[in-house]
């Protein structure tokens, strides 16, 4: 196991107006599967792999990464950037390509930044 951890994902519900997210537990392997399970412990609930792609993303609300297969792009959504880094990490050995077209993508030394503002948040509240 290079990864895990509970990861979001949004989800267009139809008729719905906004998507809305869906949360799973979330494996990356040594071999280059992204199994997802509806909580840890449970079984497999699928698996993706054969990604060509990853970018970091960050928006108002949300830190994450955007994965393309040969079919789709698919986002999942983190609780922190310093996670979502540990993510792209892990996936850029099996989805060399950087996606580099994302308005949403943050470069390392942004992500780096962000990290450190985070670190200096947990401080000052402890």
């Amino acid at each position: 196991v290079l990864v895990e951890s509970d990861l979001s994902k949004p989800v267009v519900v139809l008729g719905a107006a906004t998507p809305r997210t869906v949360d799973r537990y979330y494996v990356l392997t040594s071999d280059g599967v992204l199994r997802y399970y509806k909580k840890k412990g449970d079984q497999v609930h699928g698996e993706l792999s054969g990604f060509q792609g990853v970018a970091l993303l960050v928006d108002q609300k949300h830190f994450g990464f955007e994965l393309k297969d040969s079919e789709k792009s698919h986002t999942f959504y983190t609780s922190t950037t310093e996670l979502a880094h540990l993510w792209v990490e892990a996936l850029r050995k099996f989805a060399p390509e950087l996606i580099l077209q994302s308005r949403k993508s943050l470069t390392d030394l942004q992500l780096k930044k962000k990290v450190e503002e985070e670190e200096q948040q947990k401080k000052r509240e402890l």
